[in-house]
């Protein structure tokens, strides 16, 4: 155990001192890593403005064969890309370890890097911005930058130059987080005019295959479509207004029907009646059909047909008739079913119609019209149903004459807040 962890120390030792000698370099090589460098500050210089305005970052591990270099083996690294829309900004570097040695007997050899790549590349990328759908994951992209690479020779001696490099590439997202990405580049060298290319040097191809991470990305904010101002329907609603604020300042209005005998009356019939009124506007304190109804006008109106006489108000009508049961297993056809906007106190009514339906005049429907219960606006009804009542059953009426019908309200029900219905 200590030979094999004192064999790990030798090893990370020969690595700080190769990157040392690498970063010290040959007097010959110093004028052009210095260069290399410098170029290299240039670029890395503006990172921290490019990172601030990404949106998308990547960090990716690769392979690759470095043909412009002296040694074949294989170099492994990593690269962090930082993307905003089909732009992307990327550093990235490799490098390989074998064992070399200065002795002719190679008895003493040690690891030490044999090959290395650092870049700083721009990216363009403008598969991105598409659907994944659209392009079934697959973004080519082209790239360019500068960079440097450099190797040790057998006898180990060192060389490296600075290089611009362009290429293009492939990256195939299999999640948002994941993808596989493959890149070649043509390195060449960067200072051409001023030396030449070291021994085994050449402007070559280098290929790399990864793969990648992607992480963060700033999030929009879901923000509500802005609604088109439709002069019509505004005016509308400002009418509306004006026509609830003189209603709250007049006595409220009652259906006055002719009485009919209502010793037979049938839900059916009800129902068919409540039917015949849909599409009428909604009003505040309406209570007929050339004005306009509010919820219990309308409900007030319906039943009068058949010579039921219904108090003014929700809150009142909850009073008369049996009360029963809120499970739709219990309601039946012409049931008034009493809803609670703040969930305390009635101030909705509608008639039940079966299979989960209600007809009734709504001021955010625009008036009378059937609502399904299970549906997304009628299950905010739902949940402010408080108490269901039955007026007519066994084919009579079940509220005595003038049951409450002559008591005037303190106040008429205000229009209810339900969401919009569905375009």
């Amino acid at each position: 155990m200590t030979q094999q962890t004192s064999q790990g120390q030798r090893a990370a030792s020969a690595v700080r001192r190769s990157v040392i000698d690498l970063i010290r370099g040959s007097d010959t090589m110093r004028p052009i890593l210095s260069s290399c460098a410098l170029l290299l500050f240039a670029v890395c210089s503006v990172f921290p403005v490019a990172l601030s305005a990404q949106s998308r970052h990547a960090i990716a591990f690769h392979l690759g064969r470095n043909d412009a270099l002296p040694s074949d083996a294989t170099l492994g690294g990593l690269s962090y890309t930082s993307w905003a829309g089909m732009l992307g900004v990327r550093g990235s570097g490799a490098m390989s370890l074998g064992r070399v040695d200065r002795t002719p007997t190679n008895e003493d050899g040690t690891t030490k890097i044999t090959a290395w790549t650092a870049d700083a590349d721009v990216i363009l990328s403008p598969f991105r911005i598409l659907p994944p759908i659209v392009t079934l994951g697959f973004r080519p992209f082209a790239l360019a930058g500068i960079g440097g690479h450099g190797a040790r020779y057998p006898t180990g001696d060192r060389a490296s130059v600075a290089t611009l490099s362009y290429g293009w590439g492939l990256a195939w997202n299999l999640s948002r987080a994941l993808s596989i990405e493959s890149t070649a580049r043509r390195r060449t060298l960067l200072l051409k005019d001023d030396i030449d290319l070291p021994a085994g040097f050449a402007n070559d191809w280098e290929y790399r295959v990864g793969v990648g991470i992607e992480f963060g990305g700033r999030r929009q904010v879901d923000r509500p479509p802005r609604r088109r101002r439709d002069p019509v329907r505004d005016d509308r609603h400002e009418h509306e207004r004006d026509e609830a604020r003189g209603a709250a300042r007049r006595p409220p209005v009652l259906a006055k029907p002719g009485r009919m005998p209502a010793a037979s009356v049938s839900a059916a019939s009800v129902i068919r009646t409540a039917n015949r009124y849909e599409g009428i506007r909604y009003a505040y304190g309406g209570a007929s059909p050339t004005k306009g109804f509010d919820c219990s006008g309308y409900v007030q109106y319906v039943f009068a047909r058949h010579g039921i006489d219904l108090p003014r108000t929700a809150r009142q009508i909850a009073e008369v008739g049996e009360p029963i049961s809120m499970d739709r297993r219990d309601l039946r056809e012409g049931d008034l079913l009493f809803f609670a906007g703040n969930g305390t106190r009635i101030d909705h009514v509608a008639i039940y119609l079966g299979d989960d339906q209600i007809i009734h005049s709504t001021a955010s429907g625009g008036g009378v019209r059937v609502e399904s219960l299970t549906s997304p606006r009628g299950e905010w009804f739902e949940r402010r149903m408080v108490a269901a009542r039955r007026v007519v059953g066994g084919g009579r009426a079940l509220v005595r004459p003038g049951d409450e019908a002559d008591r005037e309200p303190e106040s008429l029900d205000p229009p209810d807040n339900a969401p919009p219905p569905a375009r």
